[in-house]
């Protein structure tokens, strides 16, 4: 069945009825993997993940672990402080404090530059870190411009050697911590002092106008590349063969023609992105 979801959240279903979660489970029981690229509680938090684990299907990026751990910004920061990986300034506001249902962990201003990494994970244990991405330009990186293509995205960032080796290090230690898997994205912010976590996204956007297939885009690794490595990983870790049927939930596909995708050691100027072994 065809269902499309619109910018303002309305449903569109050509007015035929949608499965139940039975229903749901036995689709994609007959599918050979699951991209589940569903922003949000439900989706990014592992909650998709873990039914597709209980069905045994196999899915792509991280489990309902990790999904849990970097939906939760202020437990992914208590993990970082354990890894000595620092983070801004907060307090955490209670429920009665915040004037709300639950609690909020409140951050002090950071004055710096925002730099979002994406790690690739493979199933040799080695880890791919594509070029780094800056969002430049100042005032409130808004909604319409995260979604709305308005962004202005630089990759790669302009990073000196030892930032950008500090930025990687940083993104693989996390990557590996949480217990990630696939894919995942952490960004930071890039001050006089050094980085700064801001958080990590499990299941990172997957649009024409999302980080992350621009950054390996920059390592020319096209997005059907990206994501054949993806579902081929999935079904590594899950001892399937090849697939023939994929489902991807949310992604929109662009058309980009194939090109060889470069390998370097981490640090290097070769095209392509790094490997970072564990």
């Amino acid at each position: 069945m065809g269902l499309t979801i619109g910018t303002d959240g309305t449903r569109h279903d050509g007015g035929a009825p949608l499965p139940g979660l039975a229903d749901a489970v036995r689709i994609l029981s007959g599918c050979d993997a699951v991209v589940p690229v569903v922003h949000g509680p439900h989706g990014e938090d592992g909650t998709l993940a873990a039914l597709c684990d209980l069905a045994g299907i196999s899915c792509v990026g991280s489990g309902l672990r990790a999904g849990a751990l970097g939906m939760d910004k202020h437990v992914t920061k208590l993990i970082a402080a354990d890894c000595g990986i620092a983070a801004a300034s907060a307090v955490l506001l209670t429920a009665a404090t915040a004037a709300g249902d639950r609690w909020t962990r409140g951050e002090n201003v950071i004055t710096g530059h925002e730099i979002d990494l994406a790690v690739l994970g493979h199933p040799d244990g080695t880890r791919t870190v594509a070029p780094a991405l800056e969002i430049a330009g100042g005032g409130i990186f808004s909604y319409q411009d995260k979604y709305g293509g308005q962004a202005d995205l630089r990759v790669p960032a302009a990073l000196s050697d030892a930032d950008r080796t500090a930025l990687e290090t940083t993104a693989v230690t996390m990557f590996n911590t949480l217990g990630c898997a696939g894919i995942a994205r952490i960004d930071f912010f890039l001050t006089t002092d050094g980085p700064l976590l801001n958080e990590v996204t499990t299941m990172p956007g997957f649009t024409e106008h999302s980080q992350v297939p621009r950054m390996f885009a920059a390592a020319d690794l096209t997005y059907p590349q990206l994501l054949d490595l993806l579902v081929s990983d999935a079904l590594a870790r899950s001892g399937d063969a090849p697939c023939d049927t994929v489902v991807t939930a949310g992604a929109q596909p662009r058309d980009i023609d194939a090109a060889p995708s470069g390998r370097a050691e981490a640090g290097t100027e070769v095209g392509g992105p790094p490997r970072v072994p564990l």
